[in-house]
C-alpha cells in the first residue's frame, strides 16, 4: 500500500491512455497559440494547486515533442533553495544545452560567458549597504566612520556629501551612464545568444526539410506557487526581463491567488496584484469544467485510484461502491484533485485496517472520509451523536435531480437509518438498512460513532 498515490505512467506521446481528465485539447490549444502567434509571448497556466498542473505539464511535453517543439522544464519549488532566479533559470538553460549540444558547441559557449557577465552586473546592483556604494566610490567607508562618530555627524555628513558631489558629479553621472550603456549591451547580448540557442535546439529536435516557421522552445516553469514569495516573483521578473526573446515561449503553471499574495508580501499590500502580474503574462489558461454530458473528472480518476488501493476481500466491489460515491461528492462540490487524493487516502487507511467481517456500510464510510478531510466540525458531530440528517442534507447540498437517482437516493436512505431517531420501522428506508442492526447488534446512532472511533480516530494524515 502507497500512502501516497503516484502520477500516471506519462507515455512517449503525452496522452494517449493516460488523458484521464480530457485534457489533450489544451495541449492542442497551446501548440496552436505557438504556432499562429508571431510575438514573444508568456502564457500562464492558471489553476489552484492540487489541480493536476504538474500531471499535465509532463504530458504536454511529452507531447510537443512528438510535433517538433523542444521543451525544457524547470521545477521552480525544487530550486527554491537558490537565492539568485537569474541563476535559476539560466543554469537550466545550459543544463539542457549541455545535454543537447554539447559543452563545447559554440552556442552554448557565448550563452554561458554571457550570462555570466549578465549575473556580475546583477551581482552589483543588490549591494545596497553602504553609503561608498551610492556615491559610486566617492566616500569611503573609513570617512564615513569617522563623520559618524562625532556628536552632529549627520551636518557634517551632509557637508561632506555636498562638498564631494559639487566637485565631481559630472565625472560620477558620466561614469553611471556609461555603466548603463554596458549592461544594456551585455543583456542584449545574452538574449541574443538565448535566441541563437533556441535555434540550434530546433534544429537538432527536427532537422527535417519544411519545418514550421513559428517553431520555438517552450521552457515551461512548475511549481511556482509554491515558492517563497520572494523568488517567485523574481522569477517571473527574469523571464520578462532578460529572457522574453524570439524562438522561446514560457509556460508558466502558478495558482495565481496564491501568485498575487506573493506579489503584496514583496511590494505591500497597496499594490494592484493582479494588474502588476498582467505586465509579465500576454496569455493565462485554464483547464476547462466539466460539464453534466461528460464523464465526471473524478469518475475518471477513481479507476485510476483503485489500483493503488488495499484489497477489500470482495473482487474490488465494495472499493468501487464506495469511490464512486466519493466521486460523485467531490464532483458536485469541484473538489480539487489534491483534495479528493486527501480523501480517497482515508479510505484507503480505512481498507488497511478492515476486515470484510466488519461494519463497514459503504455510504457511512464515504461520508467519514469526507467529512473528516472537508467539515471536520460535522465528523466531530457525527461522533458525538450531535450530527441530525438536516445537517447532513445541508453539508452535500446535492441537487435535487441528483438525489432523485437511485444510488445517491439509497446513499440519503442510508443517512437517514442512521440519524432519523423517529424513523417509522414500517418504512422502506428502516427495511432497507434493519440488516446492520441483527448482523452487527449495533444501534442505528451508534453506527457512525463505532465505524469513526475505530477505524479513522487511529491515525492522522499531514496536509
Amino acid at each position: 500500500m502507497r500512502l501516497t498515490f503516484p502520477d500516471p505512467e506519462i507515455p512517449e506521446d503525452g496522452f494517449t491512455g493516460c488523458d484521464i481528465f480530457g485534457r489533450k485539447h489544451l495541449a492542442d490549444s497551446i501548440l496552436g497559440i505557438a504556432d499562429n502567434i508571431e510575438d514573444n509571448i508568456v502564457l500562464a497556466l492558471d489553476s489552484p494547486w492540487g489541480s493536476g498542473k504538474s500531471v499535465f505539464l509532463k504530458q504536454f511535453m511529452n507531447y510537443a515533442g512528438t510535433k517538433g517543439y523542444p521543451c525544457i522544464y524547470l521545477d521552480a519549488f525544487k530550486n527554491d533553495i537558490s537565492q539568485d532566479a537569474f541563476v535559476t533559470i539560466t543554469g537550466e538553460i545550459i543544463a539542457h544545452l549541455d545535454k543537447v549540444l554539447g559543452k563545447k558547441n559554440a552556442v552554448r559557449k557565448k550563452l554561458k560567458s554571457t550570462a555570466i557577465k549578465v549575473g556580475a552586473i546583477l551581482a552589483k546592483g543588490s549591494v545596497k549597504i553602504a553609503a561608498s556604494y551610492l556615491t559610486a566610490g566617492l566616500i569611503k567607508s573609513s570617512v564615513i566612520d569617522d563623520l559618524t562618530e562625532s556628536e552632529d555627524a549627520e551636518k557634517k555628513l551632509a557637508g561632506e556629501l555636498s562638498k564631494i558631489l559639487d566637485d565631481a558629479a559630472t565625472e560620477t553621472i558620466a561614469h553611471m551612464v556609461e555603466q548603463q550603456a554596458v549592461a544594456r549591451q551585455t543583456v542584449e547580448t545574452l538574449q541574443i545568444a538565448v535566441s541563437e540557442s533556441a535555434e540550434k535546439l530546433i534544429e537538432k529536435f527536427s532537422p527535417s526539410e519544411g519545418n514550421n516557421p513559428h517553431q520555438r522552445v517552450f521552457f515551461i516553469i512548475d511549481e511556482l506557487d509554491r515558492c517563497r514569495p520572494k523568488f517567485a516573483i523574481e522569477i517571473i521578473e527574469v523571464i520578462k526581463h532578460f529572457y522574453n526573446v524570439e524562438n522561446v515561449t514560457f509556460l508558466v503553471s502558478a495558482d495565481f491567488g496564491q501568485l498575487e499574495q506573493s506579489v503584496c508580501h514583496c511590494y505591500g499590500g497597496g499594490i494592484a496584484a493582479d494588474r502588476y502580474l498582467e505586465k509579465f503574462f500576454d496569455i493565462r489558461l485554464y483547464f476547462a469544467t466539466h460539464n453534466e454530458r461528460q464523464h465526471t473528472t473524478l469518475g475518471s480518476y477513481i479507476l485510476y485510484i483503485a489500483k493503488h488501493i488495499p484489497g477489500d476481500a470482495e473482487g474490488g466491489e465494495y472499493s468501487k461502491n464506495v469511490l464512486s460515491l466519493l466521486a460523485t461528492i467531490g464532483d458536485a462540490h469541484n473538489l480539487q484533485l489534491r483534495t479528493f487524493q486527501k480523501i480517497c487516502q482515508h479510505f484507503a487507511m480505512f481498507l488497511a485496517q478492515s476486515k470484510k467481517s466488519d461494519l463497514r456500510v459503504s455510504p457511512v464510510i464515504a461520508v467519514l472520509c469526507y467529512t473528516r478531510v472537508q467539515h471536520p466540525e460535522i465528523y466531530r458531530k457525527l461522533l458525538a451523536k450531535e450530527c441530525s440528517f438536516e445537517d447532513l442534507e445541508a453539508c452535500f447540498q446535492f441537487t435535487e435531480k441528483l438525489k432523485s437517482s437511485h444510488r445517491i437516493g439509497r446513499f440519503f436512505s442510508c443517512l437517514a437509518y442512521c440519524l432519523v431517531s423517529e424513523l417509522s420501522e414500517d418504512s422502506d428506508t428502516f427495511k432497507a438498512w434493519t440488516d446492520i442492526e441483527w448482523r452487527f447488534s449495533y444501534d442505528r446512532d451508534e453506527i457512525f460513532p463505532e465505524i469513526g472511533l475505530r477505524f479513522f480516530e487511529s491515525f492522522s494524515l499531514s496536509q
